[in-house]
């Protein structure tokens, strides 16, 4: 520990390792993140991994079949309604 830092009393270090599966560890430094390059080594900038040109031919053939489908947001106008219900909740646990 840095003993130039202030100690951290929270849950952890948050794990910036994209392949760990814990979101946070006891010290700053990931214990799988040797693991991690040893299995699959860090690819030079600029290179794209296989994975992610699979991904992009995958939805670019989904786009011209048609298939893919359109993310609508959902309707939120209910919404409005929180802010009058919290109130009268509020209203009626005083009276």
């Amino acid at each position: 520990m840095d003993i130039s830092q202030p100690p951290r009393y929270d849950l952890g270090f948050p794990c910036r390792n994209v392949a760990c599966r814990e979101a946070r560890h006891p010290y700053p430094a990931c214990p799988h993140e040797l693991l991690h390059q040893v299995i699959d080594p860090p690819l030079p900038p600029g290179v794209t991994p296989p994975s992610a040109l699979r991904a992009a031919l995958h939805i670019s053939k989904l786009e011209k079949e048609g298939r893919l489908e359109h993310v609508r947001a959902p309707d939120m106008r209910w919404i409005w309604l929180v802010p009058p219900i919290v109130v009268l909740l509020f209203l009626l646990m005083l009276f």
